[in-house]
């Protein structure tokens, strides 16, 4: 690996939000020539709900699909095959094994591509999947090019998004223990935090697999916690108090 490469992976540890970390995946796709990408992360003990971490940068229709299909890990051929395994899902190899699915995911401008799962020694686990609207040998070389460096991110990404998650989760201990700090769900701060980033209730409904409508049902909650006039004031009490810590 050249020095310029090693030095950006060592910027994807030092990422400090989940935001940030969505900005230096969709970048890390765009200097391999993919034009899409989804990292999915599941942390034990670190989320309280025990649900995936997922940012999404696939084609919106897809997730529409997704939602309307009812998929989750059962029903979802690549994420089954990541979550039982520990290398790379070549897509032009794996898919034609599940010809409707294929038909599918062609359909929306995903044709092929590449999944590196990882798995750590808790039971945690992470995957990164880029892919491209391209077809035939030559997009298919591609995929094996990038195949080394897309299988090193999943691992720098998965100890970015785990230091993350531990930072919150002793920000949320700490403040749950504090009378003076009010008590934010997970999905208040997650709210909060896209919106310091600069995302739009749209987006962010996207982004955590929810309807804008909670999304903006969340704020509102927040916004009452705090004290707040507006959005933007929640935003600002929230990490004035520790609450949610800005990109």
């Amino acid at each position: 690996m050249n020095p310029g490469r090693a030095a950006w992976l060592d910027q994807v540890l030092a990422v400090d939000s989940l935001a940030g970390l969505d900005t230096m995946i969709g970048k890390f796709g765009e200097s391999l020539a993919f034009c899409h990408y989804v990292y999915r992360g599941r942390f034990p003990g670190l989320q309280r709900d025990q649900a995936e971490i997922c940012i999404d940068g696939f084609p919106p229709a897809w997730r529409r699909y997704h939602a309307e299909q009812g998929m989750d890990a059962v029903s979802h051929p690549i994420r089954r095959r990541a979550l039982n395994s520990v290398t790379p899902i070549l897509w032009h190899e794996f898919l034609p094994g599940y010809p409707q699915f294929h038909r599918d995911t062609r359909k929306f401008g995903l044709v092929t591509g590449i999944t590196c799962p990882m798995h750590g020694p808790r039971g945690e686990w992470s995957s990164i999947s880029f892919g491209t609207g391209r077809a035939g040998p030559v997009a298919e070389r591609h995929t094996y090019d990038a195949l080394a460096e897309c299988h090193l991110l999943v691992c720098f990404v998965h100890e970015a998004a785990k230091r993350i998650l531990e930072r919150e989760h002793r920000r949320a201990d700490a403040a749950a223990c504090s009378p003076q700090s009010p008590r934010l769900s997970n999905r208040e701060r997650d709210c909060l935090l896209w919106i310091a980033a600069g995302r739009t209730t749209g987006a962010i409904g996207k982004l955590l697999g929810i309807a804008e409508r909670t999304v903006t049902f969340h704020l509102a909650n927040a916004r009452r916690k705090l004290g707040a006039v507006n959005t933007r004031h929640a935003v600002s009490k929230a990490i004035t108090l520790g609450l949610v810590a800005p990109d």
